[in-house]
Protein backbone atom coordinates (compact mmCIF):
# COMPACT_ATOMS: atom_id res chain seq x y z
CA UNK A 1 0.00 0.00 0.00
CA UNK A 2 1.32 3.35 -0.78
CA UNK A 3 0.80 6.45 1.99
CA UNK A 4 1.40 10.36 1.59
CA UNK A 5 3.38 11.70 4.66
CA UNK A 6 2.60 15.45 4.92
CA UNK A 7 5.27 16.94 7.31
CA UNK A 8 5.13 19.56 9.40
CA UNK A 9 8.06 21.32 8.39
CA UNK A 10 10.01 20.84 5.23
CA UNK A 11 12.58 18.54 5.29
CA UNK A 12 16.17 19.63 6.11
CA UNK A 13 18.80 18.89 3.41
CA UNK A 14 22.37 20.17 3.09
CA UNK A 15 23.16 21.54 -0.38
CA UNK A 16 25.89 20.32 -2.41
CA UNK A 17 26.28 16.84 -4.49
CA UNK A 18 25.83 14.54 -2.20
CA UNK A 19 22.44 16.34 -1.26
CA UNK A 20 19.60 13.02 0.20
CA UNK A 21 16.35 15.08 -1.14
CA UNK A 22 15.34 17.57 -3.00
CA UNK A 23 15.01 21.31 -1.34
CA UNK A 24 11.64 22.11 -0.17
CA UNK A 25 9.73 18.64 0.32
CA UNK A 26 6.94 19.14 2.38
CA UNK A 27 5.06 15.75 1.54
CA UNK A 28 6.51 12.53 0.36
CA UNK A 29 5.20 9.57 -1.63
CA UNK A 30 5.91 5.51 -0.87
CA UNK A 31 5.53 2.84 0.93
CA UNK A 32 6.16 1.95 4.67
CA UNK A 33 8.88 -0.53 5.86
CA UNK A 34 7.83 0.21 10.16
CA UNK A 35 6.12 1.91 12.05
CA UNK A 36 8.18 2.42 15.03
CA UNK A 37 8.47 6.10 16.79
CA UNK A 38 7.55 7.33 13.64
CA UNK A 39 7.58 5.99 10.40
CA UNK A 40 10.32 4.44 8.05
CA UNK A 41 9.58 4.16 4.55
CA UNK A 42 11.04 3.61 1.04
CA UNK A 43 10.49 7.29 -0.80
CA UNK A 44 9.48 7.35 -4.53
CA UNK A 45 8.56 10.36 -4.83
CA UNK A 46 8.66 13.98 -3.57
CA UNK A 47 6.26 16.38 -3.40
CA UNK A 48 6.86 20.71 -2.62
CA UNK A 49 3.90 22.53 -0.16
CA UNK A 50 2.13 23.24 -3.55
CA UNK A 51 2.08 19.61 -4.67
CA UNK A 52 4.49 19.63 -7.63
CA UNK A 53 6.93 16.89 -8.43
CA UNK A 54 10.33 17.32 -7.17
CA UNK A 55 13.25 15.48 -8.85
CA UNK A 56 15.09 13.66 -6.56
CA UNK A 57 16.64 9.90 -5.84
CA UNK A 58 14.46 7.44 -4.56
CA UNK A 59 15.49 6.86 -0.52
CA UNK A 60 14.64 4.75 2.54
CA UNK A 61 13.96 7.56 5.40
CA UNK A 62 12.74 7.33 8.47
CA UNK A 63 10.52 10.16 10.00
CA UNK A 64 10.15 10.77 13.50
CA UNK A 65 6.27 10.97 15.20
CA UNK A 66 7.40 14.67 15.57
CA UNK A 67 7.85 15.62 11.86
CA UNK A 68 4.89 14.08 10.54
CA UNK A 69 1.45 16.00 10.32
CA UNK A 70 -0.54 13.30 8.71
CA UNK A 71 -0.49 9.92 6.70
CA UNK A 72 -2.35 9.34 4.15
CA UNK A 73 -3.18 5.45 2.94
CA UNK A 74 -3.71 4.91 -0.63
CA UNK A 75 -3.20 2.37 -3.88
CA UNK A 76 -1.15 4.14 -5.84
Amino acid sequence: MMVTAFLRTPLFVLTGPDRHAPEGVSAVVGQVVSREGGVTMRVTRWLDGRGRELEGPSQTLFLPAAKLDHVWHHEA
